[in-house]
């Protein structure tokens, strides 16, 4: 699994996760980056499907797979939310939390 890392004396995560979560995070930089840092909930929704690398594309095989992505539009007061994974199934709007 990789060897763990700590913080004040408790596991935090290993390298393996450290590395994935690193990996998501330049993704998503990179991704806004190239699009002039100009937000949507399109773009968010092409990089948690995957279209500019792994996001939460697992192989299955390993019984792995996302439980859902949410996407908060705080400008619009708009939550999207999709129950399994982004690249197979669709983001519907979630209108159960209300925005004050």
């Amino acid at each position: 699994m990789g060897e763990l890392l700590y913080k004040n004396n408790n596991i935090i995560s290993n390298k393996h996760t450290f590395v994935i979560t690193e990996k998501r995070y330049l993704i998503a930089y990179n991704s806004l980056k190239e699009n002039n840092n100009k937000f949507s909930t399109e773009l968010a929704n092409e990089i948690l499907s995957g279209k500019f690398g792994f996001m939460c594309q697992y192989d299955r095989k390993t019984n792995a797979d996302t439980v859902w992505s949410v996407i908060y539009d705080i400008k619009n007061k708009k939550i999207y939310r999709v129950e399994g994974n982004p690249s197979r199934k669709q983001f519907k709007e979630d209108s159960r939390l209300k925005f004050l």
